[in-house]
């Protein structure tokens, strides 16, 4: 009887604590001095990871989350283009296709502040 209230608690907490969607508000391309920068604006803080592929020039970026709201997609003398995909349940991976090699110069997650959201900034160079 104990692990069938016990079993029930925990689902009951589970689906209270992950009931919140994780979602990718905006996704934003800028370029500045060789660097292409891309930040994706969340509502909240989540895990992600970012890694370049250098036969036909890509970046991937996996991130766990459900839904993405918008998206302002510009190409720069780096990123031709760029497509999203959901290959498992909760995880988006985002491809952009790169127009030469290129390396991660920085990743970081900003924490939200008072006029700005969470934030994931990968900065992109070209390789030489």
């Amino acid at each position: 009887m104990y692990k069938y209230i016990l079993s029930c608690l925990i689902m009951f907490i589970s689906s209270f604590c992950f009931s919140s969607d994780t979602v990718i508000e905006n996704i934003r391309i800028s370029e500045n001095n060789g660097i292409n920068r891309i930040v994706l604006d969340l509502n909240t803080e989540v895990p992600f990871s970012s890694f370049v592929l250098e036969n036909k020039p890509r970046l991937v970026i996996d991130i766990e989350a459900n839904k993405i709201k918008k998206v302002k997609m510009k190409a720069t003398s780096l990123i031709s283009s760029f497509r999203i995909g959901n290959p498992d349940p909760g995880v988006f991976r985002i491809v952009f296709d790169l127009k030469r090699n290129a390396y991660i110069k920085k990743s970081f997650f900003l924490k939200k502040t008072n006029n700005k959201s969470d934030r994931i900034v990968i900065d992109l160079a070209i390789s030489n």
